[in-house]
């Protein structure tokens, strides 16, 4: 019994995300798909139409995973861990890229801000709602393709 709550313990040290998310059944219902965004309500937000906003929360059982969008800038994923209720979005690696406009930026910049604000989740038929104190964006499911 000792032995299996060591290794509980060091799968949580080197792998908090994956180990996070595969101990809590409801976030598996995420991680490997993709949406696309059919409304955005609240403060102003950059994008001018919703379907702009499509989505990867992507994993494949090792850390880390991520959320994915598509973007020109390199910040086009965040790390991220899914609990029953909230995704947690963490630091964008780099930023800037070859042809990121300030537009493309900005954008960049607030679905970062909006991971890392770690909005609440709700999956009902298929499609998603992800809620901040400050914006909601209901997402339906998409074929998105990744990088992996």
């Amino acid at each position: 019994m000792l032995a299996v709550a060591t290794i509980a313990a060091i799968a949580l040290s080197v792998c908090p995300s994956t180990a996070i998310a595969r101990s809590v059944p409801a976030a598996d219902r995420l991680w490997n798909r993709g949406f696309v965004a059919t409304s955005i309500t609240g403060e102003h937000s950059p994008f001018e139409r919703p379907g702009q906003i499509k989505i990867f929360f992507y994993a494949l059982g090792f850390f880390p995973d991520a959320i994915q969008w598509h973007s020109p800038c390199r910040a086009d994923e965040v790390p991220a861990r899914i609990d029953r209720h909230r995704v947690w979005g963490g630091r964008p690696e780099g930023s800037g890229g070859a042809h990121c406009t300030r537009r493309s930026d900005r954008k960049a910049g607030w679905l970062v801000r909006f991971f890392r604000a770690g909005p609440r989740w709700h999956l009902a038929d298929g499609h998603l709602t992800l809620t901040t104190g400050r914006w909601e964006i209901h997402l339906k499911p998409k074929d998105v393709v990744f990088r992996g």
